[in-house]
This record gives structure tokens, sequence and C-alpha cells, in this order.
């Protein structure tokens, strides 16, 4: 898919990496600073077939996005917090509150999310496989889970900022 790779382009899908966070800073202009937001790329595929325990290396897969961004979160609480310089504290001050963003929404257990196929490898075949059915709506999740459970997602990740020592 041309998808391995540190250019932006072959990751960038329209609506979610373009519209919707221009959406959001739209309305993040008209009403405040610290509004909702989110955005996503394209999904990387991987062929568990290729792999030699497929059931736990496709875990380990699944953690890998979420690994990175916390690691990202807490390198970035490490260089707010020392406040080398005021603007390159603020910068890393956003970096850890946008990654620890992504490492929370990650890690839920939503279609289509890691955490996700994470859970997939504990349920039953009949249940994994009606679960896999509903990554189709992976957006319309996504959707419903920043429309009607922000609080809780902003809780969650407000508990992981400071256990990353970001507070």
């Amino acid at each position: 898919m041309g998808r391995v790779t540190l250019r932006i382009k072959p990751h960038v899908d329209t609506l979610g990496s373009i519209i919707m966070p221009a959406v959001f800073v739209f309305v993040a202009i008209f009403s405040g600073p610290y509004g909702m937001m989110f955005a996503w790329g394209k999904p990387q595929s991987s062929n568990p077939r290729a792999f030699k325990n497929p059931r736990r290396d496709m875990i380990l897969v699944a953690l890998a996005g979420p690994l990175a961004t916390g690691v990202v979160a807490a390198v970035s609480a490490a260089i707010w917090r020392a406040e080398l310089k005021h603007d390159i504290g603020l910068l890393f001050g956003w970096i850890m509150v946008v990654n620890s963003f992504l490492t929370v929404i990650e890690l839920l257990p939503i279609p289509g999310r890691d955490g996700g196929r994470i859970l997939v490898r504990f349920l039953s075949p009949r249940a994994a496989m009606k679960f896999e059915d509903l990554v189709q709506y992976d957006v319309l999740f996504l959707l419903a889970l920043f429309l009607f459970l922000a609080p809780v997602v902003v809780n969650a990740t407000d508990s992981f900022r400071r256990l990353i020592g970001g507070t």
C-alpha cells in the first residue's frame, strides 16, 4: 500500500487528516482553545499469517503505536517539566497533551483501534468475527466517543498525564 515510509503524503486520509482537524480548529477559534480535537491517518495493515506466533505477535503490533505515543508523551513531559525556555517548554507541553490523548484513544477497546485489536485476541472466535465486522464503523465509534463520552476520555487522559509526570 506504500505506507511503510516516513513520508506524510501516503498516510493522509482526506476526512481524518484534513477535514476533521480543520473543523475542530474552526470550532476552537470561536469557542476557546481547550476544545476536543482528534484526527487520523490511513491505517497500516499487517498480515498475521507472516508472524511466528500470530496471537502474541498481533498484540505486540497493536501495542507498538500506543507505546510509541506514550514514550513521546513521557519524554515531552520530562522536557516540559525541565522548563528549559518558556516557548520550548510550552511546545513540549502541547506535544505531551496531544500524545497523551493519542495513547488513551488507541488503547480503548473500540473496533479499528489498537485496543480493539488487542481485545479481539481474547474473545471467542465467533465474538471476534462479530467484533471485526464492526471495524467498518470505526469513524462512527470515534465520533460517538467524542460526542457522548468526551469527559471520560479527558479524565483518562488526565490520569495518564499524571502517571507520566506531566501534571
